[in-house]
């Protein structure tokens, strides 16, 4: 129970706080030489972005490293900012071929992630390293744990992105053509929900990325936020366990969820 004496804009921060996990907006009092680097920009063509990244990885013998993020994520930023370190810098350049994809406030970039077998990009930033000769997705299992980039501790980072070699590229099992249907007729329906809440929730993103300092969040945006948020996290969940349960079990009928709907719909 919180108690009445706290003043609600210190209730709300708390929540914020929480809620931004993955991905955070960029406060006002965010370093400021950090957000300066501009590393996620728009381009006029992110898609050629990537192959022009893919082209540079095969060519130098290193896979492609594909960053969706957003200039106001705090997490994106914090993925930046750990691999400008010097170590991470090691492994990435001679490992990496990599290409930063600006998605804005919540621009639709489903053609990229579908290029690689992902419904959508389910946080900023979405880390995805790709095998540049078979487009192959190599750390599917794994996209989830870049949402919260920020929170990833230094070692991590450099165990990780040190653990793949273009020259030892493991390619998951794959599922059967009628497994496969279902859970694609599922991606794409429930990606399609996704981004129209994006769409929705884009605007008054902007607005709280721009908001004056000392200036209150806006709690109903809070809420719907958080609905979102608990819908991709879900969502990307329970296309990886689709996608393992048909591995395990080729013929077996499978459970497809079912998902409550958004408060303003």
């Amino acid at each position: 129970m919180i108690s009445r004496f706290i003043p609600l804009n210190t209730i709300l921060l708390l929540a914020i706080i929480t809620l931004f996990t993955a991905c955070s907006s960029v406060s006002q009092n965010t370093d400021k030489a950090h957000i300066n680097q501009k590393v996620f920009v728009t381009h006029d063509d992110p898609m050629g972005q990537v192959q022009s990244t893919l082209d540079l990885a095969q060519l130098n013998n290193k896979l492609a490293l594909v960053v969706l993020g957003a200039q106001w994520c705090h997490d994106s930023l914090g993925l930046v900012k750990q691999f400008q370190t010097t170590k991470m810098q090691s492994i990435l350049q001679e490992n990496y071929e990599i290409t930063y994809v600006d998605v804005g406030f919540f621009q639709d970039h489903r053609n990229i992630t579908q290029r690689f077998g992902q419904a959508h990009y389910f946080a900023t930033p979405t880390v995805l390293i790709i095998d540049p000769k078979s487009e192959q997705l190599l750390n599917g299992d794994s996209l989830h744990k870049w949402g919260a980039a920020d929170s990833v501790p230094k070692d991590e980072y450099l165990s990780y992105f040190g653990s793949f070699d273009a020259n030892n590229v493991s390619i998951a099992k794959t599922v059967s053509t009628e497994q496969q249907t279902i859970i694609s007729q599922f991606e794409q329906l429930q990606s399609q929900r996704l981004m129209t809440a994006y769409l929705y929730l884009s605007p008054e993103l902007e607005k709280d990325v721009n908001r004056p300092k000392g200036t209150d969040y806006d709690p109903e945006f809070v809420k719907r936020w958080r609905e979102v948020r608990a819908f991709r996290i879900k969502l990307q969940q329970d296309i990886m366990q689709l996608y393992a349960q048909a591995r395990l079990k080729p013929t077996a009928m499978l459970e497809i969820p079912e998902y409550q709907r958004f408060s303003w719909e």
